[in-house]
């Protein structure tokens, strides 16, 4: 498992979701901590898109997409 965080920090410190954190520091898990809220804001934004786009389209076509009505 050692062997797997050592790559994963190798290949540019990216972190994996569900990784093993109990041999990270506390700067580390910080960061990593601080690294998911980035992401999760950045998919906050892409469903407020998506989103946004699928209300113009029903607005457009009507119903639901998909054939749901």
């Amino acid at each position: 498992m050692q062997d797997e965080e050592e790559r994963q920090r190798a290949a540019g410190g990216e972190r994996v979701l569900g990784m093993p954190l109990a041999g990270l520091s506390v700067e580390e898990l910080e960061a990593y901590l601080q690294a998911l809220a980035r992401e999760s804001e950045r998919v906050r934004e892409e469903l407020a898109r998506k989103r946004a786009h699928l209300e113009a389209a029903r607005a457009l076509f009507g119903g639901e997409p998909g054939g749901k009505r």
